[in-house]
């Protein structure tokens, strides 16, 4: 054995100290990694918008983000209409589809006396402190006016559907009820297409 193979007591410990100074450097590290990673997650956890955008971005990712927190994103028939129309012809249409979408389903609610979706579980939410707003309109009518405005609403729209195509009539009675698949990551599919024609069919009645 040489002198350089010789490890003394005294060499043994400095080369100790040293390792355990690395593992300590690499442990300190790892423990900094992970702590940012739970402090990105809790971050993403408080920012309910940054979750719903992100939700969103993984059903549309070609989307615009700044876009994706509109109105008209919020459901499968709004993104459908992104993908077909543009500005005014997309809000005009969304705006016929949502007016067509409440009637149908406070008809639903209030007259039939039953959902238009099958029953889920419950979710729990903590209770949320009520307010008003300056403007808020509160509802007043009484039960029976709200049944009445709604089979009103309802004809009127049964009247304008009556001018639609079957096919058309078909695929927006399935939209309303969320039972058709309108894109698939942004790209329309063939229920899509034609419940955007639908739209714009019944958009063209409404006008007159």
């Amino acid at each position: 054995m040489t002198k350089h193979d010789q490890i003394t007591p005294r060499a043994y410990s400095r080369a100790a100290r040293r390792r355990q100074k690395k593992g300590g450097k690499r442990a300190m590290q790892q423990n900094w990694q992970e702590a940012e990673q739970v402090n990105k997650a809790t971050i993403e956890i408080d920012n309910p918008t940054e979750t719903v955008r992100e939700a969103r971005k993984r059903h549309m990712p070609r989307a615009n983000r700044s876009t994706l927190l509109d109105p008209i994103m919020c459901e499968q028939a709004g993104q459908a209409i992104t993908l077909a129309a543009e500005g005014d012809e997309a809000a005009k249409l969304w705006e016929v589809f949502t007016a067509y979408d409440r009637a149908h389903g406070a008809y639903s609610r209030l007259v039939l006396g039953r959902s238009r979706f099958p029953s889920i579980s419950k979710m729990e939410f903590m209770p949320e402190r009520l307010e008003t707003r300056a403007d808020d309109r509160p509802d007043l009518r009484t039960e029976d006016e709200r049944v009445r405005d709604a089979r009103n609403a309802m004809a009127a729209w049964d009247a304008h559907m009556a001018k639609l195509r079957p096919w058309e009539r078909h695929i927006l009675a399935g939209v309303v009820r969320q039972a058709e698949t309108l894109h698939d990551l942004g790209v329309l599919t063939a229920a899509g297409r034609s419940f955007v024609a639908a739209v714009r069919r019944l958009r063209d009645v409404v006008e007159g």
